[in-house]
């Protein structure tokens, strides 16, 4: 009897009733109204009161947008808190399916209609959407939580229509991307689905309401966070996404979020967009943290004066390893420059990095300026180790005077400290 009553065949119920004692079950009424069948229905409820569950088959049938059938339970009585109770599930159904008829037919509506506004949004029934953003428009609209939702949703239609009521520069188009991004590492099937609906909502959002503002600080900025979160997380698609809309101080900030999490290929992906002295921190990060990969990932995007810069912020006592991973891969013929100022500001560590291939002219320049610099330390790390041509060197290469005269004493004396 439940699937005669389903499919809707009246002759079969009234027959199997004459028939047979077992009766039907709540099924049956549920199966008649979801599909249409009033007068099954009717039937049904003549025979088999007891049975009957007026809210149960109330919201099937506005879920199956059925609206003949929630006009005529509507009309039977009710008690008002069970009706009460059970319009807000049907709307909330009807909504998720797109029923606009039904939703006519559900009028009036229960004051909130967020659920509702949400169920619609999150399958892009956008013209429900309206009909609820009709009703009351400011309070929901204004909703950071009801932005983050429908968001979340991933649906593009939802989020088409509700870029086309906000001014981009508002900061409701902000709180959509940091979202929508979040979205797309917030969930494990974006591993596993190439076509996650999260990368088409950061698309839309990206091309559609951000895209004509981006000489807007704000708008700079709402885009560099996304790409923050997305690196922070190790969201490679999401990241390449938001990274290419990145001017280079919102990809620097992505930047340093990756040396800090020691991600690799994220860490090459912002590299290759980020500004110069963010790649310099970037690197002074990788160093102070001893990351060797992260170093080596780094050095295939920064210029010189890139590096020279984020050399000269390290601490004196840097690792050597470190900064052998540094200068190894540089050009040999900026060593002696580098040796040379290293040795003017003090830069113990990186002097004693440099000092193997040094020549004589260059040691010269090197104990000159270390002493013209007050640098004891380097000036005494230099001597020690070139001892034995640092006297002739200096006696036939500095001119004479009082600073020879210092140089020389400074050198024996040092060269006879212990180590």
């Amino acid at each position: 009897m439940d699937g005669a009553a389903t499919r809707g065949r009246l002759d079969l119920v009234q027959g199997l009733a004459a028939s047979r004692s077992e009766g039907c079950s709540a099924e049956a009424f549920v199966g008649a109204a979801a599909n249409g069948h009033s007068a099954v229905l009717e039937w049904l409820i003549g025979h088999y009161p007891e049975l009957y569950d007026p809210p149960r088959c109330f919201v099937a049938a506005a879920e199956s947008g059925q609206a003949d059938i929630v006009n005529l339970t509507r009309q039977q009585r009710w008690n008002p808190h069970v009706l009460r109770d059970v319009i807000g599930p049907a709307v909330e159904a009807a909504a998720a399916n797109g029923r606009v008829h039904v939703l006519e037919a559900l009028r009036p509506w229960p004051p909130n209609q967020t659920k509702a506004f949400m169920a619609a949004a999150a399958h892009g029934h956008t013209d429900v959407m309206e009909m609820f953003n009709c009703v009351d428009s400011t309070s929901r609209l204004s909703s950071a939580a009801v932005l983050r939702d429908v968001t979340e949703c991933g649906d593009p239609a939802a989020i088409e229509w509700l870029i086309q009521r906000y001014d981009p520069s508002e900061r409701a188009i902000d709180q959509m991307l940091r979202t929508a991004v979040w979205a797309t590492v917030s969930f494990q099937r974006v591993y596993e689905e190439a076509g996650n609906s999260s990368y088409d909502v950061v698309e839309l959002l990206l091309d559609d309401a951000l895209r004509p503002y981006f000489s807007d600080p704000s708008i700079r900025f709402t885009v560099a966070m996304a790409a923050g979160y997305a690196t922070s997380c190790g969201n490679v698609e999401g990241a390449k996404m938001v990274l290419s809309e990145c001017d280079g101080a919102g990809a620097g900030h992505a930047l340093c979020i990756a040396v800090e999490a020691k991600r690799i290929e994220l860490v090459e992906l912002c590299a290759g967009k980020s500004g110069s002295s963010y790649k310099s921190k970037a690197l002074e990060q990788a160093a102070q943290g001893e990351q060797i990969a992260v170093l080596d990932a780094l050095m295939n995007y920064l210029d010189e004066t890139s590096v020279w810069r984020a050399l000269e912020q390290l601490p004196s006592d840097t690792n050597v390893v470190v900064l052998e991973a540094i200068v190894k891969n540089r050009d040999p013929e900026i060593y002696p420059n580098n040796f040379a100022a290293a040795a003017e500001r003090g830069l113990l560590g990186l002097v004693n990095c440099l000092q193997g291939g040094m020549d004589a002219n260059s040691i010269r320049w090197a104990l000159l300026l270390a002493a013209a610099n007050d640098h004891a330390e380097v000036r005494q790390k230099v001597t020690r180790t070139f001892f034995l041509v640092g006297i002739a060197i200096y006696q036939a290469l500095v001119p004479p005077g009082r600073l020879r005269k210092k140089l020389v004493t400074w050198m024996l004396c040092d060269s006879l400290t212990k180590p």
